[in-house]
């Protein structure tokens, strides 16, 4: 039995032309994937812990404006940071419908909770 070179059974072989692809595609549902879990994670997870009491009141005057609301419940300490607020609320279509008034948010209440009791 004769040994092909090396050069010959190399040549029979082809590369898949769909392989690169696949892996990117793989990666790329992986990485929504983890965005995905990421966002979820931040709109669920239990937010701060009341300074006083179970609860935290806090009034939204009316003519505020997104960035103006978000800073008020950071300084009430309903929420921990403005960004993740101004995200979930465009992301989620409640930017354009909070509504001024007196809001007692209960302790650890959610970024969501948060954004569908305003």
């Amino acid at each position: 039995m004769t040994r092909r070179p090396r050069s010959a059974r190399r040549r029979g072989r082809r590369k898949d032309p769909a392989r690169p692809w696949s892996r990117l595609a793989l990666i790329a549902l992986a990485a929504i994937g983890l965005g995905a879990a990421g966002a979820a994670a931040v709109l669920l997870l239990p937010g701060p812990v009341a300074k006083r009491g179970q609860a935290t009141d806090v009034i939204l005057p009316a003519g505020q404006r997104l960035p103006q609301i978000a800073r008020r419940l950071v300084a009430a300490g309903v929420i921990r940071a403005p960004a993740p607020f101004l995200i979930a609320a465009e992301a989620l279509g409640a930017a354009h419908s909070l509504k001024a008034g007196e809001y007692s948010f209960e302790s650890q209440a959610s970024l969501y909770r948060v954004l569908q009791a305003i």
